[in-house]
């Protein structure tokens, strides 16, 4: 199945159907475990950039990292911030220009997103 765009509300609310369901075989079986292996423990604030509907942070909030998701479509921190139990916060912003001081966070995560940004340079500066 191919990775809906968020250029709508339609295209934001197919991708969280998408994302929560089991259909993404290589981020639920491969990506995700993988990655959990080289995160370090929590040491204050994780931000994951381009978080989308939030099932990375749900991840790393159950392992006790103190969330916050930055994403530049409301709709997907809307339904991330939604989920019972879920307590991160989320920013709606570019990930060019976060809205955060130098150092706020101990940890920044930019994970399967760096392949849907034309501006990859840019991203990881600002990260």
């Amino acid at each position: 199945m191919r990775k809906p765009g968020f250029t709508t509300r339609n295209d934001a609310d197919s991708w969280v159907t998408w994302a929560r369901s089991n259909a993404d075989s290589s981020f639920w079986n491969v990506n995700l475990p993988a990655f959990l292996t080289i995160i370090p423990e929590p040491c204050g604030l994780t931000v994951d950039v381009g978080a989308g509907e939030g099932r990375l942070a749900r991840a790393l909030q159950a392992r006790g990292h103190d969330m916050l998701m930055v994403d530049h479509s409301a709709r997907l921190i809307e339904a991330a911030t939604a989920m019972p139990g879920f307590k991160a916060r989320g920013l709606i912003a570019d990930a060019r220009h976060l809205p955060l001081l130098a150092g706020a966070a101990s940890l920044v995560v930019l994970f399967m997103v760096l392949d849907t940004v034309p501006e990859m340079v840019d991203v990881v500066s600002e990260a």
